[in-house]
């Protein structure tokens, strides 16, 4: 993070589809993390981060997102986040948005699953919770769709309208690569936009 010194706001997004499932155990997204922000760079002029979490999955349950929840890299993030190289950060956000593909006689309960995932979040980030400077938000959405012989066609995978001007860098097996005219070509399904702009911190 270190070449973009400057930047004000940042976003990462993690996606997953029915036929790519998330797959907990490997997913990667707090080291990434953990990793991009561990800078010996001061980020003073960041105001804003955004992780967002857009999944579908046949194989939910109520502890689907367990072994990202409780990555013991969040924890590393937030002591990151909240020490002396990011003295302007005024918003975190972890918005999750999860579609259960099942069948009527899973048991899958979306409130436990919303419960579940804002408490263990909230753990790992202690910090920024207790914080009076940073405003920390985590919706969480979840909704059932029910599988049958047409649930295939409510999937939209559409990665249009990314603006030419974003900052992007994009993971891959093979490591970062980092895009600064903004062209999207992704190396895998999880990849990060952010750009620079002003925050609205009446918002």
């Amino acid at each position: 993070m270190g070449i973009v010194h400057n930047l004000k706001v940042f976003e990462y997004s993690r996606r997953s589809q029915i036929w790519g499932h998330f797959d907990s155990p490997n997913d990667e997204t707090p080291s990434i993390l953990f990793q991009l922000f561990n800078t010996a760079e001061s980020m003073k002029y960041l105001k804003s981060i955004k992780i967002d979490f857009d999944l579908r999955d046949n194989l939910i349950d109520r502890f689907f997102m367990d072994s990202t929840i409780t990555h013991s890299s969040w924890a590393s993030l937030d002591r990151v986040l909240t020490g002396s190289h990011f003295p302007c950060l005024r918003h975190f956000e972890i918005l999750i948005s999860v579609t259960a593909v099942i069948n009527h006689l899973t048991n899958f309960n979306e409130d436990s699953f919303s419960n579940t995932t804002k408490d263990r979040f909230k753990t790992s980030f202690s910090r920024i919770v207790a914080s009076e400077t940073i405003n920390f938000g985590l919706p969480v959405n979840v909704s059932r769709l029910p599988m049958g012989d047409d649930f295939f066609n409510s999937f939209d995978i559409n990665f249009d309208g990314i603006p030419s001007d974003h900052f992007d860098v994009y993971y891959g097996d093979d490591g970062y690569e980092i895009d600064h005219e903004g062209d999207f070509e992704s190396l895998d399904d999880e990849f990060v936009d952010s750009e620079e702009e002003e925050y609205d911190d009446e918002s």
